[in-house]
C-alpha cells in the first residue's frame, strides 16, 4: 500500500513546469533549399549574386532566412 501511494504521488508535475515545457515551440523551417544561386537585379541590371549551400526560411512573427553553412555575396559595379 505504501509503495502504491509513493508511485502515485511521485507522478505529479508542477503546473508551472508543465506550462513552461509546453510553451516552448520548436522552430521548423517552412522551406529548405540547397545549392542556392540568387541574382539580385535593378532595372534589368544584375547588382549582386548570392551563393549559399543551404538556405532555410522560417515563417515566424518576424520571418527570416538562415544560411548556416556560409554565404558568398558578389557585388557588381554599374560599369
Amino acid at each position: 500500500m505504501i509503495t502504491l501511494f509513493g508511485l502515485i504521488s511521485s507522478c505529479e508535475n508542477d503546473l508551472k513546469d508543465v506550462e513552461e515545457i509546453s510553451s516552448k515551440k520548436f522552430l521548423i523551417p517552412v522551406d529548405k533549399s540547397y545549392g542556392v544561386n540568387l541574382l539580385y537585379s535593378d532595372s534589368a541590371i544584375v547588382k549582386a549574386n548570392l551563393l549559399t549551400p543551404q538556405l532555410f526560411h522560417f515563417k515566424t512573427k518576424d520571418p527570416y532566412y538562415e544560411m548556416s553553412k556560409g554565404i558568398t555575396i558578389i557585388f557588381f559595379d554599374d560599369k
